[in-house]
């Protein structure tokens, strides 16, 4: 097996330096796509002919995109129906005659980072054709049939909410998809295909519980040993797979036998096992990851793995000091209540957490700076509702003592990344509340950025930066620094944003005060739950077009000859959408199953 690939790569540098890729034009997408679409007639020799021609398009699409992944070519190639050619190639052929150069010419899409791509490929339909492929004796081809599923299903994921059905679910299960990855499982040895395999059904039944009780001990118990495995990439994707299945309670029963919290606490007190340790930390991370659960969350501090995972953040060397240690403490702090704020603040976090602000990897920055807003903010969110006047944040003498007050604004000088410095600002502006801040030099760069941050593109951030204006506003020493020109808006939903979700590109041009229409589908009126623009610039709901265009010879409302693939997800405009849903439940025109 290792051999046969050894030459396969071989083989495809070769076709990656021998092409001209630089010169492939508009005329040679269109020939290609003509060769795929050949009808294979006349003599033995002249079918044979034609195939040789297909497998050189196939290789040429290789040599393009193999280690170039060019999103704007991508998106060209696949509207100008090159890959629906291919697809369809693929699907006329018998089994034993498809080889490993045709499904590796679609896998290459597939392999983009850009998820509109994906979505490109997910409305070809691809699944029918993928799930016939995992039939085939060439274990090079089952290899790139299921990694092609996977990359297909994992942008998917992103499309709706954390404890919706996946959106893919439906298309892969109406070809028995599912169950054909499973028995795939269940034959083969290839450990990169079976994690594939159980990484992407976690995926396919975020929300739901796996009815097929085989398929769920399997799946779930080989996810968690991916945890157990050192130094493996596959580890993320097996957490994010957990944290969809422990969505459904019949899930998560299956994920937490063998589970032990209290042991999990004295691992990390004994200081047992590195890989161990590590499992432990992956496992809380699975199981609490964009979850509600104050219970679990109170055994878990009850057992002392926070003091203890605290103290280690303060006893050891910053370098042995991981992702997954300060990841499971972070989402120990979201979402919580105020009862299991409290049972953290008594942990005493600070000092600890404060001495990681100087950590060399940002994204371990970003997750305690991250957990430190959290404390913060919920216990200010906790006064606010109670109506507790507070001239300073309550822990702002915690803060002062370890030094959290200047650690902080140096990270905002740091000036890491967006997620960092927008958060230590508000940090440090909560922290003084109407209190004055009396270096000047913190005072004046403060106020200036949190002035910026309301007209931030998230709602949170604006929200939580104008409330911090008008409390340091309320000083007369602070008031100088800027003209008070706030008002107190109305709170959208209490989310902490993760770090990972830090980026969100949230586009000002659609804000809901402003044009509440482009929320709207074109054909019904409702408001949409994957917008998707057209050429024309107008919104449709993902699933009306793709039914209208079905039942319309492919006419949009208009009377316009359009293909599904010419239209658009809005990204933006759907995290816009989901956060007015989240503040208006009510509202009429919300699509039914958009929750």
């Amino acid at each position: 097996m290792e051999e046969h690939k050894q030459e396969m790569e071989d083989f495809l540098r070769f076709i990656n330096s021998s092409l001209e890729v630089s010169e492939t034009g508009v005329s040679d997408w269109i020939e290609m796509k003509s060769i795929l679409e050949l009808e294979e007639v006349g003599s033995d020799g002249q079918k044979e002919d034609i195939l040789r021609r297909k497998i050189k398009v196939c290789q040429k699409i290789i040599g393009v995109f193999i280690g170039n992944q060019n999103s704007d070519k991508m998106i060209y190639v696949i509207e100008m129906g090159v890959v629906t050619s291919l697809l369809r190639f693929i699907d006329s052929q018998q089994l034993d005659k498809i080889q490993i150069y045709h499904i590796w010419a679609f896998f290459v899409f597939t392999c983009a980072s850009n998820n509109q791509i994906c979505l490109h490929l997910f409305n070809l339909n691809p699944f029918p054709t993928l799930v016939r492929l995992l039939d085939h004796s060439d274990t090079l081809v089952i290899n790139k049939a299921v990694l092609s599923i996977f990359n297909i299903i994992i942008p998917g994921s992103n499309l709706t909410e954390t404890a919706s059905v996946h959106p893919y679910y439906e298309s892969l299960d109406a070809v028995d998809g599912i169950q054909k990855l499973f028995d795939l499982y269940n034959r083969i040895s290839n450990v990169e295909d079976k994690d594939a395999i159980v990484e992407s059904i976690g995926n396919i039944y975020r929300a739901q519980e796996i009815p097929n009780d085989d398929m769920k001990k399997y799946i779930i118990s080989h996810l968690k040993q991916i945890l157990m495995r050192v130094d493996d990439d596959s580890k993320a994707h097996a957490q994010i797979a957990l944290s969809y299945l422990v969505q459904n309670s019949e899930n998560l029963t299956e994920i937490m036998k063998g589970i032990d919290i209290d042991q999990i606490a004295n691992n990390l007190k004994l200081n047992v096992d590195e890989n161990q340790i590590f499992f432990d930390c992956w496992i809380i991370i699975a199981i609490l990851e964009n979850r509600a659960d104050d219970e679990l969350r109170k055994r878990i501090i009850d057992s002392g793995y926070v003091r203890d995972l605290l103290n280690l953040f303060l006893t050891n060397d910053q370098e042995s000091i991981t992702l997954p240690h300060v990841h499971s403490f972070y989402v120990l702090t979201t979402p919580i209540s105020d009862e299991v704020t409290q049972l953290l603040y008594s942990t005493k976090p600070y000092p600890a957490l404060v001495q990681l602000l100087n950590h060399t990897d940002c994204q371990i920055v970003d997750y305690v700076v991250a957990s430190i807003y959290n404390i913060l903010t919920n216990t200010q969110d906790s006064l606010n509702s109670q109506e507790i006047a507070q001239t300073v944040h309550p822990h702002f003498a915690d803060m002062q003592a370890c030094g959290g007050v200047l650690k902080l604004f140096s990270l905002f000088q740091r000036n890491l990344n967006k997620y960092s410095r927008d958060h230590s600002a508000i940090c440090v502006g909560a922290l003084y509340g109407s209190k004055e801040i009396t270096d000047r030099n913190i005072r004046r760069e403060i106020i200036s950025y949190l002035k910026l941050l309301q007209n931030d593109y998230h709602d949170q951030m604006k929200f939580i930066a104008n409330s911090t204006l008008i409390d340091l506003g309320k000083n007369e020493v602070n008031r100088p620094e800027f003209q008070i020109n706030t008002q107190v808006a109305q709170s959208p939903q209490n989310e902490k944003v993760p770090p990972d979700n830090k980026q969100t590109n949230i586009s000002s041009q659609a804000q809901f005060n402003n044009e509440f229409n482009l929320f709207l589908c074109g054909i019904d009126g409702m408001i949409m739950i994957q917008p998707m623009k057209a050429p024309n610039g107008k919104y449709y709901d993902y699933k009306n077009i793709q039914q209208y265009l079905s039942s319309h010879n492919n006419q949009d409302p208009d009377g316009n000859a359009i293909e599904i693939t010419h239209l658009h997800l809005d990204n933006d405009l759907q995290e816009i959408i989901k956060k007015f849903v989240i503040d208006n439940p009510d509202h009429p025109l919300i699509r039914p199953g958009f929750h």
